[in-house]
């Protein structure tokens, strides 16, 4: 986006080839709408699916809630590889240097770059993007360390759609057990298991199927499928960022703001707020006053989006056991009251209501 915008641009990347470690990606309306300005959502869409509808289900089948996925709740699923492929390719086309191999260890307000080699070098703008275990946020004072929540994730990426056929998120509910299937592109399902840190049978791997399919019965041939599965296991961690800028350096993405999944805005946050900086850029000369106004715009969207992942993260996962009778009305509530959905979904309408959503003024350059 900043070449795009005029900008000379040099990515240093800390590991000798670019790739991503990950099985798939929610893309929602905030993070397509910008991928769609800078002309890269139409190689996109070949690889992934655009969901039509999200429908959470109990574990013996019933349907607890089902929104459809349209307009500014519309979702597009795809392997985590396709998304950094398509950015990699865009942003070479776009004039963008990007040297691998190229570890940063030191950013400072005045633009200067270290790197692990002992070289310095100087920009105009320099940001660090180096993700939720961040070294570089620590170079201007932000102390923020990753906070792990007491959840576990199990990532798969299955190679047919057997279980996907339709343009479908389903999620399964059992008592603090969550699973989600949903369809990533022609020939690939994206699927994420869910439980409590503390309940080490259901977060093993290989996943025991059996456990799982006493907490969700209308998954017992989808459990013997996933059990002989690859997968890749994570705990739900976050991190607050007290600033993301000062002076000529910012810090971006999870490094800045690392949520919880539960809301699948990680990415789509970190692209609207790419977006946003690339905007507050074109409309200042001063980078640092740029910074300033970039961050007191588009923050109060994030820091609300993390805040809705962290409670739903105690909703569908860590809910007390005594109290699970709760879960259907609260999901009426959600269903039937459409300001608590707006109020938890507010990134999805991405910055359309800031000065920052304008259409950028070298747009036709995107074309």
């Amino acid at each position: 986006m900043l070449a795009r915008t005029g900008w000379s641009v040099r990515v240093n990347e800390r590991t000798p080839a670019i790739r991503e470690v990950g099985a798939g990606i929610f893309l929602r309306n905030n993070s397509i709408e910008v991928l769609e300005e800078f002309g890269v959502l139409d190689s996109l869409r070949a690889r992934g699916t655009e969901l039509s509808h999200q429908i959470t289900v109990d574990g013996a089948g019933s349907v607890m809630e089902e929104r459809s996925l349209s307009g500014m709740s519309r979702v597009t699923v795809l392997p985590r590889q396709a998304l950094v492929e398509e950015l990699l390719a865009a942003a070479v086309n776009a004039g963008v240097e990007v040297v691998t191999g190229a570890e940063a260890v030191g950013i400072s307000p005045d633009g200067s770059l270290t790197l692990r080699d002992g070289s310095q070098r100087k920009a105009d703008l320099v940001v660090a993007a180096d993700g939720v275990h961040s070294r570089l946020r620590s170079s201007f004072g932000e102390l923020a360390k990753p906070r792990l929540l007491p959840t576990t994730i199990n990532r798969y990426l299955l190679p047919h759609r057997k279980f996907a056929v339709e343009p479908f998120h389903r999620e399964f509910w059992g008592p603090n057990r969550r699973i989600g299937i949903a369809p990533a592109g022609p020939d690939a399902t994206y699927v994420y298991q869910v439980c409590k840190a503390s309940d080490h049978a259901a977060g093993k791997l290989p996943s025991d199927a059996e456990l799982w399919t006493r907490s969700i019965p209308v998954l017992a041939d989808f459990f013997q499928e996933i059990a002989r599965a690859p997968s890749i296991p994570h705990q739900y961690v976050t991190v607050k960022c007290s600033k993301w800028s000062v002076g000529r350096a910012a810090i971006i993405g999870d490094a800045a703001h690392g949520m919880p999944p539960t809301l699948g805005q990680g990415a789509g946050v970190s692209i609207m707020n790419a977006r946003g900086l690339a905007a507050a850029l074109t409309q200042h000369q001063d980078v640092a006053t740029a910074l300033r106004d970039w961050e007191t715009t588009v923050r109060y969207i994030t820091d609300r989006t993390q805040a809705w992942a962290i409670r739903f993260d105690v909703f569908a996962n860590r809910f007390p056991d005594n109290l699970a009778f709760m879960r259907w009305p609260v999901a009426w509530c959600f269903k039937n009251f459409p300001i608590l959905n707006a109020r938890m979904r507010i990134a999805e309408r991405g910055l359309v209501d800031t000065h920052l959503g304008q259409k950028l003024e070298s747009s036709a350059l995107f074309s």
